[in-house]
């Protein structure tokens, strides 16, 4: 096994194989990476859609005022459903200190439907931060209301998982870089079932290592089992960690 002495003083330069293993995304960095942006972009492309209306029925909800508008026409849109119905949207016009606006929401409730004739007076609420933005009371702007925002929980997800792989990434980098040695024991190495990309598991070395009285963990993991195997046929590997936060740390390479 390697002596501390003979690891580099910080700040410290990787090797080649260091950036592939330590400095690039792998294992479970790169599966949660992957994962994150997927969801991501595509709960982005359905939550902007689904929410456009949202934010309005939003600034409403907290600072509406009421009024009455003229209708202009109830149709039922054919091209969404909402619990097996198709909703109808309802377009009005209405004035707001002189000026005129024409608005339009959507509602599956049938009474608001059925006062909704052409050049019927009802009541709708105006946004005192717009007053562009209008509903008719008892309805939403949104088509699928405020059950749309159930769809921005995949892109916060995306999010979240994207993160905290960028931050596992980096955590692993400062060690690296600035972290002090110390000899770790391994206490698994072979195929990790819990992450799969592309139907195939990763390999994980994980290890443990003292500082002071406190008993701390790290672990490396890649696709490629050569890329690991000569630290995880070791019975003990060097570390470095972050002094002021232990549980930062990663294994050294050279």
């Amino acid at each position: 096994m390697q002596s501390l002495d003979s690891i580099p003083p910080a700040p410290r330069e990787p090797s080649p194989r260091a950036r592939e293993l330590i400095f690039r995304y792998q294992g479970g960095q790169k599966a949660f990476l992957l994962v994150g942006i997927i969801f991501t972009v595509v709960g982005l492309a359905l939550a902007v859609p689904f929410n456009w209306g949202v934010p309005a029925d939003l600034a409403i909800a907290a600072s509406g005022r009421t009024q009455h508008a003229r209708v202009l026409s109830a149709q039922v849109d054919p091209s969404v459903k909402i619990n097996g119905r198709h909703p109808t949207v309802i377009r009005f016009a209405y004035s707001v200190d002189g000026h005129r606006y024409q608005a339009q929401s959507s509602t599956l409730d049938g009474a608001l439907i059925g006062d909704a004739r052409p050049e019927a007076s009802i009541p709708i609420e105006i946004s005192s931060v717009n007053p562009a933005w209008a509903r008719v009371a008892g309805s939403t702007r949104s088509m699928f209301g405020y059950g749309a925002l159930f769809a921005l929980l995949f892109p916060v997800l995306g999010l979240v998982l994207a993160f905290f792989a960028v931050r596992s990434n980096r955590r692993e980098i400062r060690a690296f870089v600035h972290g002090e040695p110390a000899r770790a024991k391994v206490v698994f190495f072979g195929a990790d079932r819990s992450v799969q990309i592309n139907g195939r598991n990763r390999f994980k070395l994980a290890w443990e290592f003292r500082v002071g009285d406190r008993v701390c963990s790290g672990s490396l993991s890649s696709m490629s089992m050569l890329a690991l195997e000569d630290l995880g046929k070791s019975e003990e590997v060097v570390v470095l960690y972050d002094p002021a936060d232990p549980d930062v740390n990663t294994v050294w390479v050279d």
